[in-house]
């Protein structure tokens, strides 16, 4: 797959979106993945950015959360 970048076709990989995807159904975190190949979260995410399309964390998934989500109402 290919994206446009200012007219010039940017290389995306189709391989990666495919790792990634397997690793999030079996509920490894890209985080997880940076850890286990001995890399900072971070440093994995300058490697890939552009390359795939991963979701970012987010404060749940950070804290294990999830199920007790605050509850939102209308206030007039």
């Amino acid at each position: 797959m290919c994206g446009q970048a200012g007219g010039v076709a940017r290389e995306t990989s189709q391989v990666l979106g495919k790792v990634f995807t397997a690793l999030r159904s079996e509920g490894t975190r890209p985080a997880d993945a940076a850890r286990e190949i001995h890399l900072r979260p971070a440093d994995l995410d300058d490697l890939i950015i552009g390359l795939v399309v991963t979701a970012q964390e987010g404060e749940r998934q950070r804290h294990g959360g999830g199920h007790n989500r605050p509850q939102l109402s209308v206030v007039r």
